[in-house]
């Protein structure tokens, strides 16, 4: 089991290992989670959802991720970034366009 930072909207802000948390603010509040939860998740009250499908079509991220990681120093902070959250390195790009 891990915890989980979780906002009052049920984003996840930051996992860390049990035993690991700090205190932070009273509009947040640490849960315990299974060691496969990511910051995708969300808390809905009494568990966590699983984080929402990309709606780009893999072949366009694949794509896009190629595009994005030419530059060795991004593609280094792409894996990077996606070991940290445990998931994939597409997932990042996903979240890379989401926000653009």
């Amino acid at each position: 089991m891990k915890s989980a930072l979780v906002q009052k909207n049920g984003r996840i802000a930051e996992i860390v290992e049990q035993g690991k948390t700090f205190r932070v603010h009273k509009d947040l509040e640490w849960r315990d989670c299974p060691n496969n939860t990511t910051v995708r998740h969300t808390w809905n009250g009494a568990g966590y959802d699983a984080p929402p499908t990309p709606e780009v079509p893999e072949t366009e991220l694949k794509m896009v991720e190629r595009k994005l990681t030419t530059d060795p120093l991004e593609r280094r902070r792409i894996k990077m970034e996606a070991n940290r959250r445990g998931v994939s390195p597409t997932s990042i790009v996903a979240a890379i366009l989401a926000e653009t």
